[in-house]
């Protein structure tokens, strides 16, 4: 399995294939920082599961997943964010994503999401 993580956070490049790895067992993990390179990656590798940050620089969260879900509508992916807003929650949802985690769960929490 291949599993894609786009998100602006060094950190979250860190802890997340952990995660992942506990979660899912083998798994090849790639990050990116940036929307636009996380699209470009998603088109060359072709990720089993994309974990999308809401909070990306340079656009806007739901705009981000609007245009992932446009773009890559077969590719499942779900959403880590600080943003606890319904609104962002219910917005992303309503955008394609298949799920949404905030990053202030535990990692017990993400991992039986």
């Amino acid at each position: 399995m291949r599993a894609l993580v786009i998100d602006d956070h060094p950190l979250i490049h860190e802890i997340m294939p952990a995660v992942l790895r506990k979660a899912l067992g083998e798994v090849e993990v790639a990050t990116e920082s940036t929307l636009e390179d996380g699209l470009a990656r998603a088109a060359t590798e072709a990720p089993d599961l994309v974990l999308l940050d809401l909070g990306l620089p340079g656009c806007d969260g739901i705009d981000a997943v609007s245009r992932f879900r446009l773009r890559f509508p077969e590719i499942p992916f779900v959403v880590i964010s600080g943003d606890l807003e319904r609104e962002s929650i219910l917005g992303a949802l309503d955008a394609g994503a298949m799920g949404y985690i905030p990053k202030c769960s535990s990692p017990e929490v993400m991992t039986k999401a």
